[in-house]
Order: C-alpha cells, then structure tokens, then sequence
C-alpha cells in the first residue's frame, strides 16, 4: 500500500456533471494526480482527469482554494480527499538530479 496525505475534503458533489467541489485544505491538487475518496458512502482511487475552478479548466489548485474534480462515483460532503503517494518519488527525484549533477542537499 502506497503513503497517503491528506489535501482535501468534499465539500458538495453534483450528480449531473459528476464533479465533487472539493477544498484544498493541504498543499495542492493538479492534473494527473492519484487520490483516494474516503468516506462513509466512499472508499475508492482514482486519477485527477478533470479539474475546475469558477467553471474554467486549471491545471492545479493550492492550500485554501476550492476546485471541482471529475470523479467516476458519488461522494458526499465531508468525504476526505487523500493524495496517493509514490513511496520512491523522492528517491527517483534526488538519483536524476544526481545523474544530470543537480543533487540534492540533504
């Protein structure tokens, strides 16, 4: 099983456009990332394929905003919006720095 952290929390979800408005409370939401809906009617992962601010597409949302993101299955407020994390991301991070000579300090 992958680390998980906590980003979110499901504030409304809209079963016509199957978008969940979710807040941002940690760190920051973007495309591509794997999140995990976790909740009393909710218990699955899925890719950010879809992600809205005031009705316009964005690429990501930071600490304290709100955006609405596409999900395959109905959540309900209070739903917690855990980011998947790679247990190796770090670590393949510092060895291609290393290789292309832009190490980290550590």
């Amino acid at each position: 099983m992958q680390p998980e952290e906590h980003v979110g929390t499901v504030r409304s979800y809209s079963p016509e456009t199957q978008m969940a408005n979710v807040r941002v409370d940690k760190g920051h939401l973007e495309l591509g990332d794997v999140v995990h809906f976790q909740g009393t009617d909710a218990d699955f992962e899925e890719a950010v394929t879809a992600l809205r601010q005031n009705r316009e597409p964005v690429e990501s949302a930071d600490e304290g905003q709100e955006a609405e993101v596409r999900v395959r299955h109905p959540v309900s407020e209070g739903t917690e919006v855990r980011l998947v994390r790679d247990p190796y991301e770090d670590d393949q991070a510092e060895l291609l720095g290393q290789f292309f000579g832009r190490g980290t300090d550590r």
